[in-house]
């Protein structure tokens, strides 16, 4: 656990970076920090249970804070697999539904094989875990208008309930 936290400290005050991240039609899409005070990037799997726990409190607790918080869910997921939950919501997934201003879904545009069918784009995980230490998930970056990390939450949603 020690290891965790320390990761969750060493990208702070570093200016945030990701590109090739898509939307649902697998467009490329600009990451916009500037709509809310912070925005919370939120990255998770579909078989990340934890991840869904904190995703399934989303809807409930972002709706009126637009202008205070946003946040980014983007998945590890390859992009099949991710349009495929969001697109046909199992009850697991039924969350997603939610059209919560504040709430964005996004995934990784990746260079794997896709004939491999590997379940999670491998290339942008390692970039992700090089980069930034994501080693464990759900993974949570707390980002300021010029998309600067200020804060690494175990947490989204206890960050969320305490945020002024």
């Amino acid at each position: 656990m020690q290891e965790h936290t320390k990761s969750l400290t060493k990208h702070i005050g570093e200016k945030f970076q990701l590109k090739n991240v898509i939307d649902i039609t697998g467009k490329i899409v600009e990451l916009d920090f500037k709509k809310s005070e912070i925005t919370i990037i939120d990255f998770w799997f579909t078989e990340c249970r934890a991840c869904i726990e904190e995703m399934n409190q989303f809807a409930e607790i972002l709706p009126g804070k637009k202008n205070k918080i946003s946040v980014i869910s983007i998945s590890i997921n390859q992009f099949p697999l991710w349009k495929a939950t969001l697109t046909n919501h199992s009850d697991r997934f039924s969350f997603l539904n939610n059209n919560v201003e504040n709430w964005k879904q996004y995934t990784l545009l990746s260079t794997d094989n896709q004939k491999l069918k590997n379940e999670f784009s491998l290339d942008r995980q390692s970039e992700l875990a090089q980069f930034y230490d994501v080693t464990f998930y759900p993974a949570y970056f707390v980002l300021d208008k010029n998309g600067i990390i200020q804060s690494r939450p175990i947490s989204a949603v206890d960050f969320i309930n305490h945020y002024n």
